[in-house]
């Protein structure tokens, strides 16, 4: 409990994670929603696609600063591990992993939590609404969880801290401009397409709420592919599977 306190307070009472994982994400849903609102007055089915729009922005977001939070769980292994804080660290008598895991914990706390802040603002100023919560939450737990073990993996495979967060802002920014769910489809060819458009982690996320949650709004009605949401999720599950077993073969191979 000791570490987990210690870890809480330095990431949910940092100013800057204040500024950039919970007013930035939030304000930034707010004011593409504001923009992408037409009328409250306009016909059922033009409604009905502003709020899918508006419910579509808001999950891209929280997938976004969900892969951010990996720079979370980085930020505090390079200053634990990789300053002269090292050795005070590795002087106590609290073993390695459990400050590891603790500060995996908190930093999966926080994403968390900043989804859910996404979410509620989203709900409460545009009347976004997703029928299926439990499996939105599910999609989000399980993409945060994956976050996380990719922050773990930059700081044990990454020894400058500027290039991690190099990294972890050209995999966000990449994935998701060439997956097509910020300006438009991009035309990569088949294979590239199938990777950054349906393999990706992020790219599965998308699908995840695209087939199940918004779905397709055809006459009026929106329709739901449940069918493909049961491989999505085991597919994002195998993601973490295969994160969590690169963390612990290069952290028995890499000592801190």
């Amino acid at each position: 409990m000791t570490t987990l306190k210690h870890y809480f307070k330095r990431v949910c009472t940092h100013p800057v994670n204040l500024i950039i994982f919970v007013l930035l994400p939030v304000g930034i849903v707010i004011v593409n929603n504001a923009i992408m609102v037409i009328n409250i007055n306009a016909p059922d089915e033009i409604a009905n696609i502003t709020s899918m729009q508006t419910t579509f922005i808001t999950g891209l977001i929280m997938i976004m600063f969900a892969f951010f939070g990996a720079g979370i769980a980085y930020d505090l292994l390079f200053e634990d591990f990789k300053t002269p804080q090292r050795w005070r660290m590795l002087a106590t008598p609290v073993s390695l992993s459990k400050f590891v895991f603790s500060n995996m914990a908190v930093s999966m706390f926080f994403s968390l939590i900043t989804s859910a802040l996404i979410f509620l603002s989203s709900v409460i100023i545009f009347d976004t609404y997703i029928p299926n919560m439990w499996l939105f939450a599910a999609t989000m737990f399980i993409f945060t969880l994956f976050a996380q073990l990719l922050g773990m993996l930059l700081f044990l495979l990454v020894p400058k801290k500027g290039t991690a967060e190099a990294i972890l802002q050209g995999i966000v920014w990449g994935t998701h401009l060439l997956s097509g769910d910020m300006f438009g489809t991009i035309n990569l060819g088949s294979v590239g397409n199938f990777i950054f458009q349906r393999a990706a982690p992020n790219a599965i996320a998308m699908n995840i709420m695209v087939d199940n949650i918004f779905g397709d709004l055809v006459g009026g009605i929106i329709t739901r592919n449940t069918g493909g949401v049961a491989m999505n999720l085991g597919l994002l599950g195998l993601y973490v599977l295969v994160a969590a077993i690169a963390v612990v073969v290069v952290a028995r191979r890499r000592s801190f």
